[in-house]
């Protein structure tokens, strides 16, 4: 019977022993896995996020504005639209109270094949995204004070230009945000 109970004894080592050797060599698996992923290069992501502006350009001389565009000075390209605002100004920036009437005080001459639409909320739409660091086609060929204008003392006209940007993916954004539709083409169809 001794040789029985040694036998049990020297078997209880051996499981001990055996469940000791796969513990620490599973440590050493998990700690080298840890030091190799450590140890190597990571890659980090880095977002830009995207930038929406514009900038009208236009020349204006001898009382004349000229050559209006508008120049996508985002990041991403974007949607355009603009308003023009025609009043009368004093040299303080004070408005008279008369609206100039087109044709009558002054002239305004918007080239037809630059595709710019006309949309019922008085703003002009250019159909296309443009792509940043461009311009849309023109939208005033030429905008003057009309022969024969009764300007009011003091004032002279002003035309002012207002233009906003809208990035143009997804698509969804411009139509959920202005009067307008996008098709699948991606130009805008003015409501």
């Amino acid at each position: 019977m001794k040789s029985g109970k040694r036998a049990a004894s020297g078997g209880a080592k051996r499981s001990l022993v055996l469940v000791v050797s796969v513990l620490v060599l599973v440590l050493a698996a998990a700690g080298g896995t840890l030091a190799w992923l450590v140890s190597n290069d990571s890659a980090s992501n880095t977002f830009t996020p995207g930038n929406v502006s514009c900038v009208v350009e236009e020349t204006f001389e001898n009382g004349v504005k000229s050559g209006v565009t508008i120049k996508n000075t985002g990041n991403i390209d974007a949607y355009i639209r603009a308003y023009a605002v025609v009043t009368w100004k004093d040299a303080q920036g004070n408005v008279y109270g008369q609206k100039p009437a087109e044709g009558r005080d002054y002239t305004m001459t918007m080239p037809t094949d630059t595709g710019w639409a006309a949309g019922a909320d008085g703003y002009w739409y250019y159909p296309s995204p443009v792509a940043n660091d461009s311009s849309t086609g023109v939208l005033i060929d030429r905008c003057a004070l009309a022969d024969g204008a009764a300007v009011p003392e003091g004032y002279g006209l002003s035309v002012e230009i207002i233009a906003e940007a809208i990035q143009s993916l997804p698509a969804t954004t411009v139509a959920d945000v202005w009067p307008v539709t996008v098709a699948a083409d991606g130009t805008l169809r003015v409501q």
